[in-house]
């Protein structure tokens, strides 16, 4: 009989997480959840037999966690959609990001029995929002020096610190999860279908986005993936304008879209969180596609047809 794998997972109850831990399961990966608040976890996640409180009080409890796994996936950073960019959130994104990850590599180094992989979240916002064209970005594509893809890099740099204890360090740059039952898709679904809002001028702006399915599909990949990826966009093949975008929800929601919002009215609204929608850029998944990973909803129309009419219609899902 083989020996089970082990993987341990942070930010297990998130939108991710909490997907990916089922699929964990069901492939029969022994699962550890390190979470901030393990009593909402295990209510979250009754089917995990071991979740253990994060951050740790104890250097001796950080080893505990991760000794003997085969596989880290850390998803605890805070979200980059769905907050307003104050001041204070953007310390804590940046926070969460650099020391969640700074955190595990540490126990990585003190570790008896290391795991052979760690993959840690990131975001295409690592490629900046500063260069405004049509140019494809792939894992190739060095990233930019404006202020939130210097605090992306920050954290990926950290976390790739464990390829020096021999772990394979994969940081998943990700665009915006399409859901039906979490994250920002829903509310902007509901809104679009009352109203016709949520397309953000001038439109030509891409919107990297990518279905929950495919992104959980490619962390699982990503752990067995027979070549090493320092890097992988977590994104769909078909990259839309903000527009097409738009137009797309438009055409299975039967809503004619409204004027686009401008940026400025956005920023009042969303903060900094404003500049994701309205300078995003064209992030391409080439090293998942090169090496053979299938999308599941490769195109809009797929990922729209399987959650729009969960979303507008519950007892459908």
């Amino acid at each position: 009989m083989s020996k089970m794998r082990k993987a341990v997972v942070t930010g297990g109850t998130g939108l991710i997480g909490r997907r990916l831990v089922e699929r964990l399961l069901e492939e029969d990966w022994q699962v550890t959840v390190l979470s901030r608040n393990p009593r909402a976890a295990r209510d979250a996640l009754p089917h995990v037999p071991q979740i253990l409180p994060w951050p740790p009080t104890s250097g001796e409890e950080a080893i505990r966690a991760i000794e003997g796994s085969d596989a880290i996936v850390n998803l605890g950073a805070a979200p980059a959609f769905g907050q307003r960019w104050t001041r204070r959130y953007r310390t804590e994104m940046r926070q969460s990001r650099a020391l969640g990850a700074q955190r595990l590599v540490d126990a990585i180094f003190q570790a008896t029995s290391k795991p052979a992989v760690f993959v840690n979240a990131s975001s295409v916002g690592a490629y900046g929002f500063t260069t405004q064209n049509s140019a494809i970005v792939t894992e190739s594509t060095p990233p930019d020096s404006d202020e939130y893809a210097r605090e992306v890099l920050e954290a990926e740099e950290r976390a790739s610190q464990a390829a020096i204890a021999g772990t394979r360090v994969v940081n998943l740059r990700t665009g915006f999860v399409l859901s039906h039952s979490g994250g920002g898709f829903p509310n902007m679904v509901r809104r679009f279908v009352q109203t016709g809002q949520g397309a953000v001028s001038p439109g030509s702006q891409y919107f990297p986005w990518i279905h929950l399915e495919d992104a959980v599909g490619l962390i699982l990949w990503a752990l067995a993936a027979p070549t090493p990826h320092s890097v992988l966009n977590v994104t769909a093949p078909h990259v839309p304008t903000n527009g097409e975008f738009f137009q797309a929800l438009g055409d299975v929601t039967g809503r004619v879209p409204a004027r686009p919002i401008h940026p400025v009215l956005l920023r009042a609204f969303m903060g900094g969180a404003a500049v994701i929608l309205a300078r995003g850029r064209r992030v391409y998944p080439h090293d998942a596609l090169e090496q053979g990973f299938a999308f599941r909803y490769a195109t809009l129309q797929e990922a729209f047809n399987d959650l729009i009419p969960r979303i507008t219609h519950p007892s459908k899902r």
